[in-house]
């Protein structure tokens, strides 16, 4: 059934969303990778920056002073010496690094035998190092200098954005599972609902079948007023009930063009309908008129589609009315088009609900009454037959003053013609 296709169509939709959020999350994940990149980059070019002064700075201690030249090019000297000098050093680097605003608690050495050529990751442990120069009785004398606080420093620098990221991350995901859950369902529940209606328009077909053969048989017998009446009210209500059963076999296939196209007179599919809808009128003390005034109105289309969509209206405007019914059926050409307005004096419609009839099984509320009949796929017809050759349906009613549909029906040269 078309339905089924289209929940297919939606189906894949649904798979080129997944992989769409897929690559959705890799790209946010590699901006967070980016960034976080950039910030390491960004640390390490300040810590280079703060080591090229501190090595400056050590280098000119060391000219004049010859303890700390010796300590640097590693000769003996006084333990005590020894560890002032480290201290010394320790004060250069604190200061400088608090000048830059790195916070941070770090260790550092100083000589030519410490190799540190290894290759690193992102918040890997890395060693820096800084050429100290000026010593020429020793070359390759180098400042070292790690943080153990530094992976937790770079990470608290983008902290925000990442949690940011991680939980938009986190809710499309979410939203992504909930809606697949929901559309898993929806199919499911409409191809059992799709099932229902096969099997139960199928079990209505022989008894109508049956009904109409015996109506047939019964206005064949010897001419009499009443029965053949009767006759042919219960032949009009077992079309009426076939229509129905056809309509809940075909409304979600409407939309596609699937037999001939054959020129149709609507003046003519009016008439037949008038005079079909009559006693139902009478009944009812109610008036059916017509104002025909088109000049073009013959269309091609597929046979039944014109007298489904004007019956479907009539049908509805009988229903909703508490009173007698008047219906108002005109016609009309305006430029290349068919205009068809079918008016009543029934009930109406209210505002909040008019952006709502055309959809499948949809019924306007009537309150508390219950007693009005309908599938809710009459209007669904309408709108489909009429977009079905490139026309459109407009509705303009109020609560308590009636409802009136303009129904537009492009011609060609073709159709135009008598």
């Amino acid at each position: 059934m078309i339905k089924l296709k289209k929940i297919e169509r939606e189906g894949l939709l649904a798979g080129l969303t997944f992989l769409s959020l897929i690559m959705l999350i890799a790209i946010q994940v590699s901006w967070i990778l980016k960034a976080a990149r950039l910030e390491e980059q960004n640390f390490n070019h300040r810590v280079s920056h703060v080591m090229i002064n501190i090595s400056d700075e050590i280098s000119k201690r060391a000219s004049s002073c010859n303890i700390m030249n010796d300590y640097i090019c590693g000769r003996e000297c006084p333990m005590s010496s020894k560890h002032d000098k480290i201290r010394e050093i320790d004060s250069i680097i604190r200061v400088n690094l608090q000048k830059n605003n790195i916070e941070l608690d770090y260790n550092f050495s100083i000589g030519d035998s410490l190799s540190d050529s290894r290759k690193h990751g992102l918040f890997s442990s890395k060693c820096y190092r800084q050429h100290v120069q000026g010593f020429t009785e020793k070359d390759g004398i180098k400042l070292y200098m790690r943080f153990p606080g530094r992976n937790d420093f770079l990470l608290a620098q983008m902290k925000g954005w990442f949690i940011v990221s991680l939980l938009f991350i986190l809710f499309v995901a979410a939203s992504f599972v909930v809606t697949l859950r929901m559309f898993l369902r929806e199919r499911a529940m409409a191809r059992r609902t799709a099932d229902f209606i096969n099997n139960m328009v199928h079990e209505f077909q022989t008894p109508i079948a049956n009904i109409m053969l015996a109506s047939n048989l019964i206005r064949k017998q010897k001419p009499n007023s009443r029965i053949e009446e009767y006759s042919g009210i219960i032949l009009y209500e077992s079309q009426k009930m076939e229509r129905n059963v056809e309509d809940l076999l075909s409304v979600s296939g409407i939309g596609q063009q699937t037999g001939a196209l054959l020129p149709v007179d609507i003046h003519e599919e009016i008439h037949q309908l008038s005079c079909q809808f009559k006693f139902r009128f009478d009944e009812r003390d109610g008036q059916l008129t017509v104002d025909a005034q088109a000049e073009k109105h013959h269309l091609m289309s597929e046979k039944g589609h014109i007298s489904t969509m004007l019956s479907n209206l009539i049908d509805n405007a009988l229903k909703y009315n508490n009173g007698s019914p008047v219906v108002v059926i005109s016609t009309q050409n305006r430029g290349n088009n068919l205009i068809i307005t079918v008016g009543d004096n029934g009930i109406g419609i209210p505002q909040s609900e008019l952006n709502a009839i055309f959809d499948k099984y949809y019924r306007v509320s009537t309150g508390d009454l219950h007693n009005i009949k309908g599938f809710g796929l009459g209007l669904t017809c309408v709108k489909k037959i009429a977009n079905l050759y490139r026309g459109s349906v407009k509705v303009e009613s109020s609560v308590g003053n009636g409802t009136t549909f303009t129904i537009t029906l492009p011609l060609n040269d073709e159709q135009g013609k008598n």
